[in-house]
C-alpha cells in the first residue's frame, strides 16, 4: 500500500509524527511505503525520516518537488506551493503506482487503513469523506447544490485516472472563474475540477462535523 504526504520543511515535524502513528497502527500491512512530495526538505530532516522508517522497517521516500507549472496566482503566503503538489502526484510519483492514499501532514492515524486499499475507484479520480459545506457555497464554486463535496485531508487517489487529466489546464480553467470565490484552496479545486468523479468513502476515515 502507498501513502502520500506533501509539506515543506516547516511542517516536516508534523509529518514525522503522522508517519509514526501510521506505522504504529498498521504493523500488519506487509508492504507499506510512504512518499513525501517535499518542498525544500533539509538533509537533516530527510535523515530523521529515514531513521523513523528504519525503526518500523518501512520505506519513506522523499521526492524533491521540481519546478511545477502551477499558476502563479495560486501560490501566496496564504496558500503555499506544497498545498497544491498532490494535484500533480500522477506526474511526480512512479508510474507503476496506480493508487495512493493522501494524508494531510497533521493527520493522526488511529486504526487500520488497509480496507481503503481495496476500495474500487474504477472511473473515479479520487475518493474522500463528505465535508460540512453549505449548498450555497457549493454553487458559488461551480458545483450543484447536491453534488458531492469532500474534505481533502484524507483522499484516496486513482492515479491512472488522474494521469488522464491535464492538471495545469484544469486548474487554470477552474481558477479563471472561481479564484475570488474559493476559501479552501486545493480542497475547493479538487472538488471543482473532479466534480462527479469523486467517490464517497466510509466516514470513520475522516468524519467531519459542524460542532
Amino acid at each position: 500500500m502507498n501513502v502520500l504526504y506533501t509539506c515543506d520543511n516547516n511542517y516536516i515535524w508534523l509529518m514525522g509524527i503522522s508517519a509514526i502513528s501510521l506505522f504504529e497502527n498498521n504493523k500488519h500491512i506487509m508492504n507499506l511505503t510512504v512518499y513525501l512530495l517535499g518542498e525544500r526538505i533539509s538533509d537533516e530532516n530527510k535523515e530523521i525520516l529515514g531513521k523513523i522508517g528504519s525503526i518500523y522497517k518501512r520505506k519513506i521516500v522523499v521526492i524533491d518537488i521540481p519546478m511545477l507549472d502551477i499558476p502563479e496566482r495560486l501560490v501566496s503566503a496564504r496558500w503555499p506551493l506544497s498545498a497544491f503538489t498532490r494535484l500533480f502526484s500522477g506526474q511526480l510519483l512512479p508510474t507503476d503506482i496506480h493508487k495512493v492514499l493522501y494524508l494531510d501532514c497533521d493527520t493522526i492515524i488511529r486504526g487500520d487503513i488497509l480496507p481503503l486499499n481495496k476500495v474500487d475507484l474504477t472511473l473515479y479520480v479520487c475518493g474522500g469523506i463528505k465535508d460540512c459545506i453549505g449548498k450555497t457555497y457549493k454553487e458559488n464554486i461551480g458545483l450543484g447544490r447536491n453534488d458531492i463535496y469532500i474534505n481533502a485531508g484524507v483522499v484516496l487517489f486513482n492515479l491512472d485516472e488522474l494521469r488522464k487529466t491535464d492538471i495545469k489546464m484544469a486548474i487554470d480553467t477552474y481558477m479563471s472563474r472561481y479564484l475570488k470565490l474559493i476559501n479552501y484552496a486545493d480542497q475547493d479545486i479538487i472538488n471543482g475540477i473532479f466534480v462527479r468523479k469523486i467517490k464517497i468513502l466510509e466516514p470513520q476515515y475522516n468524519v467531519m462535523t459542524i460542532a
